[in-house]
This record gives structure tokens, sequence and C-alpha cells, in this order.
């Protein structure tokens, strides 16, 4: 599967090509990440536990509001794993860059 058995989350080898390209893909057609900052959160589920609910709130005071349905909880966290891991690194590469890592 993966060099680390413990990260669950990378997809197997088969299909990192796929993987990568989706992810520039995404990155892409997302525009400006700047631009959607949210400046605080609350998480939680709903009463029944079928739901893992989210609330971002803007800096201009509004608010989103988001529920994922149980059934897409476990890859959820699959690809947020996958991109926190991949945030990780792109940060320690523009830290090395600078001479500060």
């Amino acid at each position: 599967m993966t060099d680390k058995p413990d990260a669950w989350w990378r997809p197997p080898p088969e299909h990192e090509g796929r993987a990568e390209q989706n992810r520039l893909k995404f990155k892409a057609q997302f525009g400006s990440f700047e631009a959607v900052e949210f400046d605080s959160f609350w998480l939680g589920t709903s009463m029944d536990g079928k739901h893992l609910a989210f609330q971002f709130h803007r800096p201009d005071g509004s608010a989103q509001r988001f529920a994922l349905p149980g059934r897409m909880v476990e890859q959820f966290f699959a690809e947020l794993a996958g991109s926190i891991e991949e945030m990780g690194q792109r940060q320690l590469a523009a830290a090395e860059l600078d001479g500060k890592a």
C-alpha cells in the first residue's frame, strides 16, 4: 500500500497519479483561497449522530453551514488527512527554500 502503514489516507501506488491530477485540477478551478478564508468555525454532529456538521464564520459576520452525511465521513477524513500532509510538506519545502527549516 504505502511505505508508511500508518498513513492509511494515502492512495495505493496504482492510484497516485490520478489522485495528484485530481488535486491539481481542484486547485486550478478553486480560484483564490484567500478570498474565501474563514476566521472561525464550529464542528459537531447532529443529535442522531448521522451527520458531521460544520459552521464557518466569515470576517464580514456571515456564516455558512454544511452537513456531511455519515456515509461520507470516512472519505472526508481520508481526504482531510492527505490534504493536511500535503500542506505540511509544502510549508516545509518553502521554509527550506527560505533557509528557515
